[in-house]
């Protein structure tokens, strides 16, 4: 049945690489006659042709990358007048363009090509080489922007593409490609290059996984995209992460999960929230990446904690996903997940009282979530029956046990503090019992001060009183 599945996927992708509009550009050019399309319309043939070039069927693979390559022929033919330079680098000052100015597929093009140079089979390998080529011109033929008057002269690159037939094999070569090629990209091209690149890791037997590790390596290091960018990426790794299998890709995604965390801690901590606000085992999996050195692990941990004390109602995204105190939610919710690593315990001792502090106040925001808010949340635990409030509780619990607070956990336990907090009728009774629990036994903790207790008491009791005021 797989094979049929699998036989039918590469008929499908065989029929598909027909498309009308790349066979009539290359007929058109055959023919000679004049180019009547636009700049997005011819460059828009590329872009549909790309999800062949990731065909399990060689033949397949093969036509794609050599139709591409044809287009970009034509397109090096043609006036575009229409196109922006500013893909190319151009510095203009207060520049604007439209993004129909621009060539939206530049970044994707060529991260499909690098790695069709490395293809298994011979002839894409040819055709790739012939393509990259073709996109080398592309890219540096001096072309009039919409604010210049006089073309930018670009460097020329025939001095690296002799250099390309001098090294001993494929994967050596598709790499002086990608170094030369990033020299000349852009941020917004770069972060296309990285998605194409791990989306490609998903299937590696068709290129080289070692060429797909040292890009999201090299890539990752540098790291000079827009911090917005970066949910981009962790979606893409989040979505392509099942299904990838090869250590070496694993561990290139693992060192750029942990690059990243570290220069762009807030960005990270977000965007894994809202991929997964429940904690998926690929989310962990995700989590113990980015938490596996002290730099990133202080970061994030800081970062996590910002989250937890946010419970603001003001929401600056459509997406519930992004609203502060589902983002608050499932900060509590990884919590347990992140305390078993030893840098993060470490971390969690160093900060006890402000996390303690927050999780509290976590317990008793949360009854005050909408039922938008709440399926969320429980539309992905229905069968553990893990509401919003138990979550936060458990988080508590583990915090304190972690931490060598067992005996108080058990206290509060034994008094019913828990099972109070889980209700709006005795919540505030949870509350004054935890409170209780925790002043008794702060004299024989290290781990609270007394003004710090004293303070969370205060804290949590006010914001009890309110919540019962309100209902």
């Amino acid at each position: 049945m797989g094979g049929e599945q699998q036989e039918g996927g590469r008929a499908a992708a065989g029929r598909g690489c027909k498309h009308p509009s790349a066979l009539q550009l290359g007929s058109e050019r055959a023919e000679g006659r004049a180019p009547v399309l636009g700049a997005n319309r011819q460059l828009l043939s590329p872009q549909l042709l790309l999800p062949f070039t990731m065909c399990q069927l060689a033949a397949v693979e093969e036509r794609a990358v050599a139709c591409i390559g044809r287009l970009l022929a034509f397109t090096n033919t043609c006036s575009l007048p229409e196109l922006c330079s500013c893909f190319m680098g151009t510095a203009v000052f207060q520049h604007r363009c439209q993004e129909n100015q621009r060539f939206p597929v530049l970044g994707k093009l060529a991260g499909h090509l690098i790695l069709s140079c490395t293809s298994t089979n011979e002839r894409t390998r040819d055709e790739a080489m012939k393509a990259v080529h073709q996109l080398f011109t592309f890219i540096t033929t001096p072309r009039l922007s919409l604010e210049q008057k006089e073309p930018k002269v670009p460097q020329l690159w025939e001095r690296q593409l002799a250099l390309l037939h001098q090294e001993p094999s494929h994967e050596k070569r598709a790499t002086t490609i990608f170094q030369v090629l990033m020299k000349y990209l852009l941020h917004p091209e770069t972060v296309n290059v990285l998605l194409t690149t791990i989306e490609s890791m998903t299937v590696p037997s068709l290129h080289s996984t070692g060429l797909a590790a040292h890009m999201v390596d090299m890539l990752t290091a540098e790291a000079r995209f827009p911090p917005r960018q970066v949910r981009k990426i962790m979606k893409t790794i989040y979505n392509s992460l099942p299904s990838i299998r090869d250590k070496a890709a694993l561990k290139s995604l693992g060192r750029a999960l942990l690059v990243l965390t570290s220069k762009f801690p807030k960005e990270m901590v977000s965007s894994l929230l809202v991929c997964s606000p429940t904690c998926t085992r690929v989310a962990v999996t995700m989590w113990r990446e980015m938490l596996s050195e002290p730099p990133a692990v202080e970061k994030a941990l800081q970062e996590l904690l910002r989250v937890l004390i946010n419970h603001s109602q003001q929401q600056s995204s459509p997406f519930i996903k992004d609203w502060p105190r589902v983002l608050a939610l499932a900060a509590a919710r990884i919590l347990p997940e992140i305390l078993q690593l030893p840098l993060v315990l470490k971390e969690a001792q160093a900060i006890f009282p402000k996390l303690f502090l927050a999780l509290l106040l976590q317990v008793s925001f949360t009854t005050e979530l909408t039922q938008q808010e709440v399926e969320i949340f429980c539309e992905e635990h229905q069968q553990h029956q893990l509401t919003p409030i138990r979550s936060a509780v458990q988080a508590l619990k583990v915090l304190l046990c972690s931490v060598g607070l067992q005996r108080q956990m058990e206290a509060i336990q034994e008094q019913g503090g828990w099972d109070a907090l889980l209700s709006t009728v005795t919540h505030l009774q949870g509350v004054q019992v935890v409170a209780r629990a925790m002043r008794e036994q702060t004299t024989k903790s290290a781990h609270l001060t007394k003004a710090t207790c004293h303070k969370s008491i205060i804290l949590l009791q006010r914001t009890a009183e309110e919540s019962c005021r309100k209902k």
